[in-house]
C-alpha cells in the first residue's frame, strides 16, 4: 500500500528546525471487496528540517502516526527539499 496525501506543517527554527503537523492520507484499498476502493485517514507528523550549508537544500526526516481506513498507520521517511523565499 502506498499512501499519498497532503497537509499542513509548522516549522519552528532556522538552520535546524522542528516540524510538526497534520496530514490527510489517501491510499487505494488492496482488498476493495471488503470495503471502499479508497482508504481515507489522518496522521500526525513530527520531524526536523536541516539546511545543507548555505544552499536552498534541506534534509527533512519525519515520522507519521495515524489511522488509515480502520488500521493504525506508522510511517517514516527522509526527503530532500528545496526552500523558496526567506
Amino acid at each position: 500500500m502506498l499512501p499519498f496525501g497532503g497537509g499542513i506543517a509548522l516549522r519552528l527554527g532556522d538552520a535546524a528546525a522542528f516540524r510538526g503537523g497534520v496530514l490527510l492520507e489517501l491510499a487505494p484499498n488492496e482488498f476493495p471487496e471488503h470495503g471502499a476502493p479508497l482508504l481515507v485517514g489522518v496522521a500526525g507528523l513530527i520531524g526536523g528540517a536541516f539546511r545543507l550549508g548555505d544552499s536552498a537544500l534541506e534534509l527533512r526526516p519525519d515520522v507519521t502516526v495515524g489511522v488509515l481506513g480502520a488500521r493504525l498507520h506508522l510511517g517514516a521517511g527522509v526527503a530532500l527539499a528545496v526552500r523558496f523565499g526567506t
